[in-house]
């Protein structure tokens, strides 16, 4: 087995977290008005009006808080005191939105080694390589951004943004997802955001980029069908009420994360959550070597069904 088709295998078992529900979960997007389940839905995903993929650095915004000491406010009324106030405010968070500025033109210093290879990225061709990952039963086609959908046609919508860790050791996709059901009324919006394990590489850089980014470009596309999928089962199921919220602690590049959330999927290597927020996350477990080694590793757990 050639060096490419490992990592493509490695890549799927340890990226992938299958909920069993979700087949099912999708099939009942196309149900009809008396409840009786349809065959598979089919979807039309429609490509963004902007063609480039967007790519950024992950940068930290707990440095970006400026001096908060007491200040006093001379001032001869209440009046001037308030204006003084108002003065002070406006001052301060143009002080903060540009240190942020700065702090993201920083860290995007991260993604000077790919950025020819991702001036070749198109939107079209990351969104026709996750259709052919995804799992979601059902037909999926492409719309260009002005066509509007066929009338018996599940939409959905996306608006994606990719970030590369600084140690360039993990990529992360934030993707914000809405299904509209083919005659139904609001969509479902979802934020839904994929961390990919993180890789061993010496040189990550060199691992990127190789065969013209072909494993940056393959995990790309491979995060969004996850995405997509989870938006599909969460659109489709019944709520989470019943599930407890735990503090979740994962992995991001080398660095260790912590998320409060309901878990709704699992197995020892990733683990499928919802915060919050009600937003989704699938991400590495902090466990995962420690439990590499079980024999039920590759097996799913799910939550159970309420």
């Amino acid at each position: 087995m050639s060096g490419r088709a490992i990592f493509r295998t490695a890549l799927a078992a340890t990226m992938f977290v299958w909920l069993p529900a979700q087949g099912a979960g999708a099939s009942d997007l196309a149900s009809t008005a008396s409840g009786a389940p349809s065959a598979a839905p089919s979807f039309a995903l429609r490509l963004p009006l902007e063609e480039g993929v967007p790519f950024n650095g992950v940068v930290n915004y707990d440095g970006a808080g400026i001096g908060s000491g007491a200040m006093l406010y001379p001032a001869p009324n209440l009046i001037a005191m308030v204006a003084a106030v108002a003065t002070h405010g406006l001052i301060a968070g143009g002080a903060r939105e540009n240190q942020k500025l700065a702090m993201r033109e920083k860290a995007n210093e991260v993604l000077k080694p790919y950025q020819a290879m991702l001036g070749t990225l198109k939107q079209r061709d990351l969104i026709q390589a996750a259709i052919e990952r995804m799992h979601s039963p059902g037909a999926k086609t492409l719309l260009a951004a002005a066509d509007a959908s066929k009338a018996d046609d599940t939409l959905i919508e996306t608006s994606l943004v990719y970030f590369m860790t600084q140690d360039q050791r993990a990529l992360i996709l934030e993707n914000t997802v809405s299904i509209k059901r083919a005659g139904g009324a609001e969509p479902y919006t979802n934020v839904v955001r994929v961390v990919t394990p993180a890789i061993a590489e010496q040189e990550p850089a060199r691992f990127w980029s190789e065969e013209q980014g072909a494993k940056l470009r393959e995990q790309s596309a491979l995060m969004l069908a996850i995405s997509l999928d989870l938006a599909i089962a969460d659109a489709a199921k019944a709520s989470d009420q019943q599930l407890a919220f735990k503090t979740i602690r994962y992995v991001e590049g080398g660095l260790e994360k912590m998320e409060r959330g309901q878990i709704i999927g699992e197995q020892c290597k990733r683990v499928v959550l919802k915060t919050l927020r009600g937003n989704l996350m699938s991400v590495p477990r902090k466990d995962a070597r420690a439990q590499a080694g079980s024999a039920d590793c590759d097996v799913v757990q799910t939550a159970a069904a309420g």
